[in-house]
């Protein structure tokens, strides 16, 4: 459970705090010695170069990402789904889970046990009731809760590289008092194009992950009560 746990926390931090210390390093570095060339990835070749040659400044380059990736695991994930507008959705969402149980009921002669006895969803799912599937999950099912967790760590994923992506937008903007356009544009660039990837992408990501447990924990319960009825 231990390693699971470890996959999913590497997923949500490393990638993002990576990113970020790459895009903070070199904005700081235009930033304080403009290149004559302005070629920003030539630049950073030639410090991954120097970076290899040095194993404290590898184990430096690690923690720094840690650190940040840790502070962007801190921040909810549902807040990714308020902060711009044309990414926003209601998690978990009561359209794709209600879509999922009718075509489920609708094709009941596929299964072995009465699906119309799945969960009542209702107009709206409170987090609460969707953090109680989880732990019913987890306390019930370890490979359940494993299949459920490869949702959930690819949700933090895209969690943690759009506020990366968004950072990566915004601090060499903070610094361009201090250098030219071209190499702030070639940090941004790529900062931006991830941002709308991982931005227009999540709202699935997330709506995949609630179904996901929704069919566990759904699954779950209708063998509690086949082995209760067996007893």
């Amino acid at each position: 459970m231990l390693s699971r746990v470890a996959h999913v926390e590497f997923f949500a931090v490393l990638p993002a705090g990576l990113y970020i210390t790459v895009v903070g390093f070199m904005t700081a570095d235009v930033a304080l010695s403009p290149p004559l060339d302005s070629n920003v990835l030539v630049r950073l070749l030639e410090h991954v170069e120097g970076v290899q040659k040095d194993a404290g400044r590898v184990l430096l380059a690690i923690f720094a990402a840690y650190v940040a990736g840790s502070i962007l695991r801190v921040l909810p994930v549902r807040w990714v789904e308020q902060v711009i507008p044309p990414f926003k959705s209601t998690f978990p969402s009561i359209r794709r889970l209600s879509t999922f149980r009718a075509e489920v009921i609708a094709n009941a002669a596929h299964f072995s046990h009465d699906v119309t006895r799945l969960p009542s969803l209702g107009q709206t799912v409170p987090m609460s009731v969707f953090n109680h599937w989880k732990n019913l999950v987890c306390l019930n099912s370890a490979d359940g809760f494993r299949y459920y967790q490869d949702f959930e760590a690819r949700s933090r994923f895209f969690a943690g590289m759009f506020w990366a992506s968004l950072v990566g937008v915004v601090l060499p903007l903070a610094a361009l008092h201090a250098t030219s356009w071209p190499p702030v544009l070639q940090l941004i660039v790529p900062s931006a194009l991830l941002l709308v990837l991982f931005g227009s992408q999540f709202r699935r990501v997330r709506a995949q992950e609630a179904q996901v447990l929704y069919s566990v924990y759904s699954a779950l319960c209708q063998d509690i009560t086949e082995r209760e009825h067996a007893e």
